[in-house]
C-alpha cells in the first residue's frame, strides 16, 4: 500500500472508532483506534526523514498516529 492509501485506510478506521465511542462501545473504540494507529504509523515511517519534501507531512502523520495511540491506550507509543 502507498503512503496515501495507508493514511486513508487509517482515517476510515478512525471514523469507525469514533462511531463506536459515541455508541458507548469503548472496547471496540480502543481496538479500532489501535488498528488505525498501526496504519498511520506505518504511513509516517514510509516517508524517509532525509527526503526533501518529508516535512511537514511526516510530522503530521506521526502526530496523528500519537493521538490514535492515546485513544487505544498505547501510551508508550504516544511518546515514540
Amino acid at each position: 500500500m502507498s503512503i496515501n492509501e495507508l493514511h486513508d485506510e487509517a482515517m476510515k478506521i478512525a471514523q469507525h472508532a469514533l462511531l463506536a465511542q459515541m455508541k458507548g462501545q469503548l472496547s471496540e473504540f480502543a481496538n479500532l483506534s489501535k488498528d488505525a494507529f498501526f496504519l498511520e504509523r506505518m504511513a509516517a515511517q514510509r516517508i524517509p526523514p532525509s527526503h526533501p519534501e518529508a516535512e511537514p507531512s511526516r510530522t503530521i502523520l506521526f502526530k496523528s498516529a500519537a493521538f490514535l495511540a492515546y485513544d487505544a491506550a498505547l501510551y508508550w507509543d504516544c511518546n515514540e
